[in-house]
């Protein structure tokens, strides 16, 4: 023993001149935020004290007794390195929410020890989950400009296959986070075991536990869920993290949800008789498709969009409000295919991972009905979030994804380009059977993120006029779009020259993840639900070979928009659809921010308060999820 304290205590020491240095080098000549120096502090004093009391305590008798004061010492210390790793650290404008982040660690390391009795081993278990959240939430943040959530962790197996195509820097706060982190290791290597616990210090452990079991259970913070990292500034990120965790595990069912009413909602809308030339339906969800100039009103030198902006002719455009940002792909897709609404969820759910688990009625399995082949393309690894399993269940007949042997193959930026996307729709086309009308769904993959920071990959064609928005990453996401609307104009040349009927629509499933410095040279003023609506808004398109009544500035949002195509299409909408039709009139665009009315007035959701419309659209949105007995009335 004395042998190993002769050996750690200079690398302690060093250890802690760095600490000392690093927080200091940092305070002083770097512009920090006030809750940043604070953290520095508390994790440079807590480490020195578990280091303290851990290597020296067996020479210093008084020591022993702050022993005792480990568990809240290494808790500190791994709520600092969540706090102070993550781009929205608690700020410390409320005092008791940084108790309740103590308290929510200390009832985890109680449950823990309970169970084995082991301290290191607990110190350990709950040192490496630290230490794979706050690098996770660093990183997170970072890419999307949110905190991580529980449904986000549900995508892990998804996220890692676009990995490669992110920049992972280690900057000055995971720097000191490693220093931390050695410290810990020093708590773990000298750490001694306990004497077998008393009766009475067990009976007092359990006691306390249920005593923060029961405050952890009734301490439920005001959370919003169009703004999850002013949350975490506020309550702090474990407090803000549970909270979301708590509402994505609540039940959906509405409180006076009765199976009676929704039949009677839906017996008020009756399907139409369908038509004998149906026509073939082309849907493409363009990755992080976005007009940003024309959302954040700054001009560029061309114009990214030139076709796009040209569309007149048999054409409805506009905007949809989404509920995603710069990732979460398949909720927006899942809007779309089956009608539902994110905004109609509690916040923070993924339905391809947690509710697709049986056949679920979709735009799919409702043209199937009209003898439709139903075909759905995605350019990347059918896996990702599980749609080789969820699309059979959403009635495709086919899914062809990268491993499929593909046509055209052109790559920008390790991913398939638009141009080559679609031509294999057109493949696809010429390829179907045509003794019966297609739907053909088609997820892209060109625009993802993962954008060069330092310098375009790709050749810069579209230049902010702004000099200040002139960003390697926005330079590089406004070229790719000009690529897509270069590659759409091809694709509609191609289709108005064929003789069969067909309408395409193509729509974007969120706004790039650029960073927020970019999103604040947009618009610095004020945060509001209106300026964060601006975060969500992408473009639409819907096209026919036919004469259609041409309609612009259009809002909707993805769960109307499979209706809106029926209708254009002249397609029978199912009572569902008719349902969103009236909706959408009255309430043309909903998203997790809140709902637009005919005006376009923007209003938050109160369940208790609503309109009566939009309740009726949660009770059915609950039927046509879980209700298995009235899945076949949509």
């Amino acid at each position: 023993m004395k042998r190993i304290r002769t050996f750690f205590s200079p690398l302690w020491i060093s250890l802690q001149l760095i600490l000392f240095a690093t927080a200091s080098y940092r305070v002083i000549f770097c512009e920090i935020t006030a809750s940043e120096r604070i953290w520095l502090w508390i994790l440079f004093l807590s480490e020195s004290a578990l280091c303290l009391i851990t290597i020296k305590k067996q020479k210093i008798t008084r020591l022993q007794y702050l022993s005792a004061l480990e568990p809240v010492f290494f808790t500190v210390i791994s709520i600092g390195q969540i706090e102070i790793t993550s781009g929205a650290s608690y700020n410390f404008h409320s005092i008791p929410d940084l108790f309740w982040n103590i308290i929510l660690f200390l009832f985890c390391y109680c449950v823990l020890y309970l169970l084995c009795r082991n301290k290191k081993a607990v110190v350990i278990l709950l040192n490496m989950a630290i230490v794979i959240l706050s690098i996770a939430n660093h990183y997170f943040f970072e890419f999307r400009s949110k905190p991580l959530q529980l449904s986000d962790i549900l995508l892990a197996k998804t996220a890692a296959t676009v990995l490669g195509n992110y920049s992972f820097k280690i900057n000055f706060e995971l720097f000191y986070f490693v220093l931390i982190e050695i410290g810990v290791i020093f708590y773990c290597i000298k750490m001694s075991s306990p004497g077998k616990m008393t009766r009475s210090a067990r009976h007092a452990l359990i006691t306390a536990t249920f005593l923060m079991f029961l405050g952890i259970s009734n301490y439920k913070p005001q959370i919003n869920y169009w703004n999850m990292a002013e949350v975490a500034e506020t309550y702090g990120y474990l407090n803000s993290f549970s909270a979301y965790a708590r509402e994505d595990l609540k039940p959906q069912k509405p409180d006076d949800y009765s199976p009676a009413y929704v039949k009677e909602i839906l017996s008020q809308y009756e399907e139409r008789t369908p038509q004998s030339d149906l026509p073939n339906i082309i849907v493409i969800m363009d990755e992080a498709f976005a007009d940003l100039p024309s959302t954040y009103a700054f001009e560029t030198e061309p114009d990214g969009m030139p076709f796009f902006h040209s569309m007149e002719e048999n054409t409805i455009k506009g905007n949809l409000m989404v509920s995603v940002f710069g990732g979460s792909t398949a909720n927006t897709e899942w809007e779309f295919l089956t009608g539902n609404s994110m905004a109609l969820l509690n916040g923070g759910k993924n339905p391809y991972q947690q509710y697709l688990k049986s056949a679920q009625a979709s735009i799919a399995s409702h043209l199937k009905k009209f003898n439709y082949q139903t075909i759905a393309f995605h350019p990347y690894y059918a896996e990702n979030y599980s749609r080789d399993s969820v699309y059979p269940l959403l009635g495709f007949d086919q899914f062809i994804s990268i491993n499929d042997k593909l046509n055209y193959n052109n790559q920008i930026r390790d991913l398939m380009s638009d141009d080559s996307d679609f031509k294999n729709l057109i493949d696809i086309y010429e390829n179907r059977d045509k003794s019966r009308p297609l739907f053909l769904f088609n997820v892209t993959m060109q625009n993802h993120g993962g954008y060069s920071e330092n310098e375009s990959s790709v050749d810069v064609t579209v230049t902010p006029k702004n000099k200040e928005l002139q960003y390697a990453s926005l330079l590089e996401y406004l070229s790719l779009v000009r690529e897509t609307d270069s590659a759409f104009e091809d694709l509609l040349d191609y289709f108005s020259n064929v003789s069969e009927k067909i309408v395409i629509l193509i729509f974007g499933d969120h706004q790039p993840g650029l960073s927020d410095e970019i999103f604040d040279k947009f618009d610095s003023s004020a945060y509001t639900p209106e300026k964060r609506q601006k975060y969500y808004t992408v473009p639409f398109y819907l096209w026919a070979n036919f004469e259609l009544a041409p309609k612009s500035n259009v809002l909707a949002s993805p769960g109307y928009l499979r209706a809106i195509l029926l209708d254009a299409a002249n397609v029978p909408c199912s009572p569902y659809d008719m349902f969103l039709l009236n909706c959408h009139k009255t309430y043309p665009a909903v998203n997790f921010i809140g709902y637009y009315d005919q005006e376009r007035n923007l209003s938050e959701f109160h369940p208790e308060t609503d309109p009566e419309l939009l309740k009726q659209y949660r009770m059915l949105q609950y039927a046509n999820l879980f209700d298995h007995k009235l899945k076949g009335a949509f």
